[in-house]
């Protein structure tokens, strides 16, 4: 089990989400956005970029 977590560039969380499976982007617009995905102990920071 995870969590995850999707910002704006300006930092605004637009999701926060715990998961099993999958991480729904289907509401978000185009745009540059950050994702945090935490599983235990381990964070992970990507940068996510919506065409």
């Amino acid at each position: 089990m995870y969590s995850y977590q999707i910002t704006d560039a300006l930092g605004t969380t637009l999701i926060d989400d715990t998961s099993s499976k999958t991480i729904d982007i289907s509401s978000l617009t185009k745009g540059i956005y950050i994702i945090s995905i935490q599983q235990d102990n381990q964070v992970i920071n990507k940068r996510l970029i919506i065409e």
